[in-house]
């Protein structure tokens, strides 16, 4: 065959399929060995592996060694009519697997394929798995058919491999939304006694146990730690302004208006909740940190001038603790009533006891209101 026809024929064969074409796929379309070895020769084909050539025009394939490998389990057939269950040949598993859908640290030097069939390779740096899919174990990737990663890990327990290395694929595969927790449980969990644990422990706790031996967390945990450590350095920012602005602003009443000593008292409540949160490190510690001090600054704002402004700080933030970290719940609704109450009511003037049973209302006259402890009688 004349050589711009020859050339024409492999691009054609090699557009679909990686740049790659196999001798058997050549000689279907006409071209014979000697075609072949002259392409080679001329620069125009490169041999990648055995019966297999990459064109030199085009950019070399990642993953070439899981390609080539695949590409001649069935070398007649080009990739692209290797659609199905039935014409895959075989379908990339177990550390290729982890490897193209990028999960985990699995160390590996063999290409690893499941066929359902029994199938032998002289190939060397590959092994062939005998194995029977459902359409729904195998995804592809890049154009390779490649065992989901939930069939992956359930793999990896069929073969007994390392649990730490397993566990870092389970993380990861989570991570990424590859996995369904639930379903990946239920598949697992006879392998549970394989790995150590007893018989009676669910698919659940092996995931965890395996996770936990790779030296990582299982997203959701991971999850839910770096939410509440952003939750609480949020917090904590939050109260420190508040406490900054809190203070000015008592210092500036505390010249004016002498009897009014209270904004001093709230600004100390706020700057010690948030010192005591920032030392702890822990957004545990909110719970019992929280609860005296965020009372006394709830009870604080019924006899202080309060501006509205502060008043939604507070109550934005003592939700926000509710919400996100399990702390006592506060009134918001009765802090942010009594706060404009407050702010409307002059120090000299006497408030009526309010219905919340949680915080009392306390009457203000004149200078015997400096100090918090005086409750209505």
């Amino acid at each position: 065959m004349r050589r711009d026809r020859a050339l024409r024929t492999v691009g054609e064969l090699t557009a679909d399929q990686w740049g790659l074409v196999t001798a058997a796929q050549a000689k279907t379309a006409g071209l014979s060995a000697v075609d072949l070895l002259r392409l080679v020769d001329a620069g125009f084909l490169e041999s990648v592996g055995h019966g297999v050539y990459l064109i030199t025009s085009a950019v070399q394939p990642e993953h070439l060694d899981i390609k080539v490998a695949w590409l001649r389990l069935e070398p007649r057939q080009p990739a692209w009519r290797r659609h199905s269950i039935e014409t895959y040949g075989g379908v990339i598993s177990h550390g290729s697997a982890c490897e193209l859908h990028q999960l985990g640290d699995l160390p590996t030097s063999m290409v690893e394929i499941s066929a359902p069939r029994r199938r032998t390779t002289r190939e060397q740096g590959v092994r062939i798995h005998r194995a029977d899919f459902e359409p729904a174990d195998v995804v592809l990737v890049d154009g390779l058919p490649v065992t989901t990663a939930e069939r992956t890990v359930v793999d990896l327990l069929t073969a007994h491999v390392d649990g730490a290395h397993i566990g870092g694929v389970i993380a990861d595969a989570d991570r990424r939304g590859l996995t369904n927790r639930d379903s990946l449980a239920r598949r697992v969990d006879r392998f549970t006694a394989s790995y150590g644990l007893p018989r009676s422990a669910s698919g659940r706790q092996l995931l965890e146990y395996l996770v936990e031996q790779s030296g990582t967390e299982m997203p959701i945990e991971e999850a839910a730690r770096l939410r509440q450590e952003g939750v609480a350095q949020g917090f904590i920012s939050a109260l420190a302004l508040l406490s900054e602005n809190e203070n000015e602003r008592a210092d500036r009443i505390s010249t004016e208006r002498p009897n009014l000593q209270l904004s001093k008292i709230q600004a100390q409540a706020i700057s010690s909740l948030a010192e005591q949160i920032a030392k702890s490190g822990a957004l545990d510690s909110i719970r019992s940190a929280s609860r005296e001090s965020l009372k006394q600054i709830s009870t604080d704002i019924h006899n202080t001038l309060f501006s509205g402004l502060q008043a939604q700080l507070i109550s934005s933030l003592t939700e926000r603790i509710a919400r996100d970290a399990g702390s006592p719940k506060i009134d918001n609704h009765q802090i942010s009533k009594t706060s404009r109450t407050a702010a409307c009511r002059s120090p000299a003037t006497k408030t009526k006891a309010g219905s919340s049973n949680r915080f009392k209302q306390r009457s203000t006259t004149g200078s015997s209101d400096d100090s918090p402890s005086g409750d209505a009688r």
